[in-house]
């Protein structure tokens, strides 16, 4: 139970993060997208600037205490933690160039340009490590469960490079270079980057869709008598809880039952949402056995 609620709190963390993360890479798009042309300059210098500097400098802050949030709940705490510093330097270097740009443009006029270079090449070196580093635990690794896990770590952050480095070479072209042509990479690297954040929220909400729906089956019956369709209730309540009814299900019911486990859209048509059955144990399980637990719905 501990480490299901840990995984449930980890996830929420994920969720959070990678939010701000889209948030802040649609920012970044827009950003890049306002120093495409001489005409959308003058509007990102004259008022756009004002409003997507802060938003990128608040985002980092967050992704920052995010990281350190990430470092308490780890176990292994050596990777979290240069992640953490990585991430806490960055957003220092963001806020330092976004306030200086903010207040003295005559002086951060070249020095914000490299304070974006150099923090969008660090954390892309840092991607490009950590990617490696889990190939190399997947490829040593033998439990499969952990295999998976490393894999799906180098993943993301082999992507995350390359996202990185994308960004990092517009970032030169657009604000060191002069070359407003080259920000079109650079929306596509912020709108990749979003992506990839609204595709990490998905797997984790798909994650737990499929996780509630191994726990519960939905049974539903129309204004039918239940024994028609087999459900007759015990009379022993003794060792259920009080909204608990302990019934008796008929092998074709299991059969009926069975599919609505994998599949939530096989509910028969001629079920409604009375109640939810719940189960103590696998569905597998459940074949062979005459009983289960529904609750009913208040």
């Amino acid at each position: 139970m501990l480490r299901a609620e840990q995984a449930k709190r980890d996830d929420r963390l994920g969720v959070a993060n990678a939010s701000v993360g889209a948030v802040g890479s649609l920012n970044l798009a827009t950003i890049f997208a306002l120093n495409s042309s001489a005409s959308t300059i003058q509007i990102f210098e004259a008022t756009a600037g004002k409003v997507l500097l802060p938003i990128a400098a608040i985002t980092s802050i967050t992704e920052a205490i995010f990281s350190w949030a990430n470092v308490h709940r780890a176990k292994n705490k050596a990777h979290p933690i240069i992640k953490a510093l990585i991430d806490t330097v960055a957003a220092a270097g963001i806020v330092a160039a976004v306030v200086g740009t903010l207040v003295a443009p005559f002086l951060f006029t070249l020095a914000a340009p490299i304070l974006y270079v150099a923090i969008f090449g660090a954390k892309t070196l840092f991607n490009f490590a950590t990617a490696i580093y889990f190939k190399v635990k997947e490829h040593r690794e033998a439990d499969p469960i952990l295999k998976s896990q490393y894999h799906t770590h180098a993943n993301n952050s082999a992507m995350g490079a390359v996202i990185g480095l994308v960004a990092t070479a517009a970032s030169v072209g657009v604000f060191l270079l002069g070359k407003p042509v080259l920000a079109a990479i650079g929306i596509i690297a912020g709108v990749a980057a979003a992506i990839f954040a609204g595709v990490t929220i998905f797997k984790i909400a798909k994650k737990h869709k499929a996780e509630k729906s191994a726990d519960y089956i939905s049974l539903a019956v129309d204004d039918v008598d239940q024994s028609e369709l087999g459900l007759n209730l015990d009379p022993n309540l003794d060792s259920v809880a009080k909204n608990d009814k302990v019934v008796n299900i008929s092998p074709e019911e299991v059969a009926l039952i069975k599919p609505m486990a994998n599949n939530s859209e096989g509910v028969p048509s001629r079920f409604g949402m009375l109640g939810t059955l719940r189960r103590s144990q696998s569905l597998p399980d459940l074949v062979g056995h005459d009983h289960a637990v529904v609750r009913r719905l208040q």
